[in-house]
């Protein structure tokens, strides 16, 4: 089976919501208009563009799993700087679903033709204080998904979700 490696720098983004703007023109009908949030844009377009630069090139793969693991830096806490266990979490760590979203949407198109075919997981790494941030994602090709994950995918092409445990 095939595996492929891609370390992305800097902070990871999560998928945000399209902000949308409502307003009226000058013969008084109305619109909307649908603006997607820059940071998710362009931690978007590095993904795909750092996938697509990939050596050896990514090859299409019908099922993939795929796992995102966010790397961040520790910081210390204020309060007990002399104390071993004064190493915590930055917490600055954005929702690991909507970071999986993001990346998923990504490499759509360049590791697989539709993101129902993904299953996955992702994780946190606390790091030392000195390691810059980075996402590192591992796509892997599987034979298949889960049980739960061919009903889903069978479902969403026939129009209706029937699980069966």
């Amino acid at each position: 089976m095939r595996q492929y490696t891609l370390k992305i720098p800097g902070d990871p983004v999560g998928k945000q919501e399209t902000q949308v703007f409502a307003g009226k023109r000058k013969g008084g009908s109305t619109f909307r208009r649908g603006v997607k949030p820059e940071k998710s844009v362009k931690f978007q377009a590095l993904v795909k563009m750092i996938a697509a630069s990939h050596d050896p090139p990514i090859e299409m793969m019908k099922y993939a799993k795929l796992t995102v693991i966010l790397h961040l830096p520790m910081t210390i806490a204020k309060k007990r700087k002399t104390l071993p266990d004064a190493w915590k979490p930055c917490g600055r760590h954005p929702d690991p679903d909507n970071v999986e979203k993001l990346v998923r949407d990504a490499l759509e198109g360049i590791a697989y033709k539709n993101d129902k075919v993904v299953g996955g997981n992702n994780d946190f790494m606390d790091e030392p204080p000195d390691t810059q941030p980075y996402t590192e994602i591992i796509i892997e090709e599987v034979d298949r998904l889960t049980r739960a994950s061919e009903a889903v995918l069978a479902a969403s092409a026939s129009g209706g979700v029937e699980l069966e445990y």
